[in-house]
């Protein structure tokens, strides 16, 4: 799974997955796959929705109530993955065993992150 650091405040330094805010007149499934060619220059699959987790944005001294929505999507070319808009760095890492929930910078993202384990883990488990 693909993680950035966080170049701005809030969580700055923390972990999380490409994305962004959606335009107006822009479906989700657009706007992840603007955001992540914006922050990483990656071109994606068609998103799959994952869940939506309600969260707390503070900006400019206002905290803003939000809902995030987590969608999960292939690469196209991985390779060509780079730090761009608002990216201090990138990760590819192992999301069963390579991430420490509190390295996330929101509390959304650790309950997309539970909900993605749990999938994969049941999937796993029905493979076998």
């Amino acid at each position: 799974m693909l993680f950035i650091r966080r170049a701005k405040e809030p969580a700055k330094g923390l972990l999380a997955p490409p994305g962004g805010f959606v335009d107006g007149g822009e479906r989700a499934e657009e706007a992840v796959c603007r955001e992540v060619c914006e922050e990483v220059g990656l071109e994606i699959s068609p998103p799959q929705f994952l869940g939506s987790f309600p969260n707390s944005y503070p900006y400019l001294g206002i905290t803003y109530p939000v809902l995030d929505f987590f969608f999960t999507a292939d690469a196209v070319n991985p390779a060509a993955a780079q730090a761009l808009d608002d990216v201090e760095s990138f990760c590819w890492r192992d999301p069963l065993r390579e991430i420490a929930v509190e390295d996330l910078a929101f509390p959304s993202m650790r309950a997309a992150l539970q909900v993605l384990r749990e999938r994969l883990t049941s999937s796993s488990q029905s493979n076998r």
